[in-house]
């Protein structure tokens, strides 16, 4: 697994390639599986999925959006949180748009907001992911479509002894690594 995800991302250190395959497993896939499962379900409640994809600047920038960075973000507690999201204007715009679009969801049902991109549901045509970074975009199929159907990390398909029936790791150089998040809701009346 680890010569797979090196060559699609030969700048990354060791502990990036670790760390870009854990989560392709476990977070990437996981959540992707979950949202087309929410929207094969039919239910009326939409489905909106992120990705916080932002390089903290604390220790060195050696980081690329840990697990549970998003909290200080979308509880607005950036100013308080030094440690984990350094300090300056750039984490405090990136808590401004993160806790105004959770906020938004939570009364509607729909997290647009002023001063993001129009951020559509995820449909199983676009998947449309909202990727909160430096510069916030919203990105169509950012892992590619096979990233629900790839073999997990422990399957031969990613080692060294790959089979020929064409199984490949999920496409894990078109966006960097960061934590794949899921945002589901129910619409309420009124």
């Amino acid at each position: 697994a680890y010569k797979i995800f090196l060559a699609s991302r030969p700048q990354a250190n060791p502990s990036e390639v670790f760390f870009t395959i854990a989560s392709a497993r476990g977070y990437v896939r996981d959540q992707t599986i979950m949202a087309e499962q929410r929207v094969k379900g039919g239910g009326k409640g939409k489905t909106f999925v992120y990705r916080l994809m932002w390089r903290q600047p604390v220790e060195g920038g050696r980081r690329v959006s840990q697990h549970s960075l998003c909290l200080p973000f979308v509880f607005d507690n950036a100013a308080i949180t030094p440690q984990l999201v350094g300090t300056g204007d750039e984490p405090l715009r990136l808590a401004n748009q993160m806790s105004r679009a959770w906020i938004a969801f939570a009364r509607s049902g729909n997290p647009n907001v002023e001063g993001l991109p129009a951020w559509p549901a995820f449909d199983l045509q676009r998947r449309a992911t909202m990727i909160f970074d430096r510069e916030s975009r919203v990105i169509d199929d950012p892992r590619g479509r096979g990233v629900a159907q790839a073999p997990s990390v422990g399957d031969p398909a990613f080692g060294a002894n790959r089979p020929s029936d064409g199984r490949r790791a999920p496409e894990v150089d078109r966006e960097p690594r960061g934590q794949a998040h899921l945002v589901v809701g129910e619409q309420r009346p009124g």
